[in-house]
């Protein structure tokens, strides 16, 4: 698509929030897409930010699960 419509030259605006880690993640993620490479799925990487997070967080996501599960499948 770039090639067709400018001049092979592309940009991104990627944000992050506050959670670096999360946003190297993304940016690695974008990248690995455009080279076309096998990325993990949203599952994969759900899984490892479960690990990294403190206990509040899981906490916090646990609720949320459990009050959305109703209405949406998570």
């Amino acid at each position: 698509i770039a090639s067709d419509c400018c001049s092979r030259r592309i940009v991104f605006e990627l944000e992050g929030g506050y959670n670096l880690d999360a946003l190297a993640h993304s940016v690695e993620e974008v990248i690995r897409i455009m080279l076309s490479e096998q990325v993990p799925t949203p599952e994969d990487f759900v899984a490892e930010m479960d690990t990294k997070e403190p206990p509040s967080v899981r906490e916090l996501k646990s609720a949320a699960r459990d009050t959305l599960s109703p209405y949406w499948e998570l």
